[in-house]
Parts: structure tokens; sequence; C-alpha cells
């Protein structure tokens, strides 16, 4: 098929011609649009973790007449806001009358000497730090790593036998 040569002249002005316009036109072309708002979610949690860092009495001399005393530490990391207490448990030695809200907690060296000791949650008493929401360590939580000293005391004067004592106390954060 031949294309006459007019046809062609007719073709390049009217390109020339809609281009030219395009070029002329100083108005930007707009694209139409339209928008939808996105919606975004999360459910944030109440969570907690807990650690421990020992009570290390070191020595105790049963000749000295004052309270041995040594600090440890709890350290929770809670959801910020959430309502929290911390509980230190009786310990595997507890001695006779001994409960979950007034624990007399006591250390073994493996026989059937015991070696009794306090946790405070204040320096020196005066409740001792339990395992009920009452005798437990209160706070809110604050999203950040917040540690709790535990305050230990051994009382003076008691005889026992010489030996390395240990207990084993379950600190819980309750929330």
């Amino acid at each position: 098929m031949k294309i006459s040569r007019s046809f062609m002249k007719k073709l390049a002005t009217v390109t020339m011609l809609g281009l030219a316009i395009t070029v002329l036109n100083d108005r930007p072309v707009q694209a139409l649009t339209q928008t939808a708002n996105l919606g975004v979610t999360a459910t944030v949690i109440a969570t907690c973790t807990i650690a421990a860092a020992p009570v290390n009495f070191g020595t105790y001399d049963v000749t000295v007449a004052t309270p041995t005393t040594a600090t440890g530490t709890v350290t929770v990391t809670c959801s910020n806001g959430s309502a929290v207490f911390i509980t230190l448990g009786q310990g595997v030695n507890p001695a006779g009358g001994s409960t979950a809200a007034l624990p007399v907690r006591q250390m073994s060296a493996g026989g059937v000497d015991r070696l009794g000791y306090n946790l405070f949650t204040v320096a020196g008493g005066p409740a001792e730090w339990g395992d009920t929401q009452a005798s437990g360590a209160s706070f809110k939580g604050t999203g950040v790593a917040d540690p709790h000293s535990v305050f230990g005391s051994i009382p003076a004067g008691q005889a026992v036998l010489s030996g390395a004592y240990t207990d084993s106390v379950l600190a819980t954060v309750n929330y």
C-alpha cells in the first residue's frame, strides 16, 4: 500500500501542531487523585521480666554482736504504667511458723544447723519482704529495667556450726 505524499504532509503538520500546543501550554498537566485513610493499630500487652542478683553475706562471725548485712537486687522490666508487685518466697529452709506473709527464712549447711536471716524492702526493716501483695514491694512499671534492692540481715548471736550456708528464695513479679 502506497501512502500519498499529501497525506504524509498533513500527518506531519498535525503532529507538529500537537507538539507545539503541548510545549506552549504553560499549565501543568493535572492528574486526578483519590484518597483513603489507612488505619494503623497495635495492642500493647502488659508484660514483665525479672532477674535477680544474690544477697551475698560473705562471712558471718558468731562472736560479733552486730548483725551481718548485705544487699542483692531484683530487677524487673514491666510495661509502662502497669501495676506491679514483687514477692519473695520463704526459701527452701523455712523455720516452723513461717508463712507467706511473714517468712522466717534460714540458710542450711546441709546438716541440722540453720542460720536465720531476714530480707527487707528497706535497709534495717522493719517488715520482712514476704510472698503476698501486702508484704511485697508495689510500684508502677516504667517500660525500662527497674532495679529493687533486697536488704539482707543475719541477726547476731546465732551459735551455729562453721560451714557454707545457703538458701534459695523465689522472686516473683506479679502484674
